[in-house]
């Protein structure tokens, strides 16, 4: 298990398979295989794997002056902190791109590379056919339809 009592980066957490939980603000929610979630900057949070059905899951750390509207065009916030995005191997790919660029190092265009990978995997997540819904329940593969006019006031 994973505990803080907040850090100056939001973490955003993609399970890919399996099952775990994530608690922000003293909130528990439950996260399966094809859900996000965030942990807000500066907020208390924890978060750890299912015993019997274990997580794998792909995370980063990020912080920036356009994060907080990004988050809440995607419906992320410390009251609603996961959804459920559902399979979508494109934007895994972009995700997992960011991550590996991260192996490499921290030097300037390796963080803007992976910078631009995240902002790529946030916005193939905007995207009409993302689909994203609340995760209650989220089970892979549930969807739902965005709110069109929320994406075009971006």
């Amino acid at each position: 298990m994973m505990e803080r009592t907040g850090i100056d980066e939001h973490i955003l957490i993609h399970c890919l398979d399996g099952a775990g939980w994530v608690e922000v603000a003293g909130r528990r929610w439950p996260l399966a295989a094809g859900g996000l979630a965030i942990c807000p900057a500066g907020q208390p949070h924890a978060y750890a794997a299912d015993s019997a059905d274990p997580w794998t899951i792909r995370w980063v750390h990020f912080r920036g002056d356009g994060c907080i509207g990004l988050l809440e065009h995607l419906g992320l916030s410390t009251t609603n902190p996961v959804l459920c995005a559902g399979p979508s191997a494109g934007a895994e790919a972009l995700l997992r791109d960011c991550c590996r660029i991260l192996g490499g190092g921290y030097s300037y265009p390796l963080l803007l590379r992976a910078s631009l990978s995240l902002a790529s995997f946030l916005a193939a997540l905007l995207a009409p056919d993302a689909g994203l819904a609340p995760a209650e329940g989220c089970r892979s593969g549930e969807r739902s339809e965005l709110d069109a006019a929320s994406i075009l006031r971006l």
